[in-house]
């Protein structure tokens, strides 16, 4: 819905695990050794060797269990690919990408426990 800012700061996950990824009715969350939480109630894509592995969304969750594959690896780096898409690229090759795709409701919310003003909203 307000897209990804082309300088959105997630430096605190760089070099951080990913230690959890929690499944709800109709988000998924990613939660990561740093303290930042990531909510998403829109579409997510796992890639693998640059090979689509995993697809989430709010209707089907995921497709297939390969999104595990996350669980414990290093973030290596991040990027805001365009204002709809971002994607953050793990050790072993995974790349997970989060979808702003809702003209309507809000797609993804950061919480990092240094933010006084609030998660950031997408």
């Amino acid at each position: 819905m307000y897209r990804f800012p082309t300088d959105l700061n997630l430096n605190d996950i760089v070099g951080s695990n990913l230690d959890q990824i929690c499944v709800g009715g109709f988000d998924v969350q990613f939660v990561f050794g740093s303290q930042t939480r990531i909510a998403v109630q829109s579409r997510v894509s796992v890639f693998e060797n640059n090979v689509l592995t995993a697809v989430w969304n709010d209707i089907k969750s995921w497709n297939n269990l390969s999104f595990q594959r996350l669980l414990n690896k290093t973030v290596q780096s991040y990027k805001v690919i365009d204002d709809q898409t971002l994607e953050i690229q793990f050790s072993c090759a995974l790349r997970l990408q989060l979808h702003d795709d809702s003209d309507q409701y809000e797609s993804v919310q950061i919480y990092r426990k240094s933010d006084v003003n609030g998660p950031i909203v997408v």
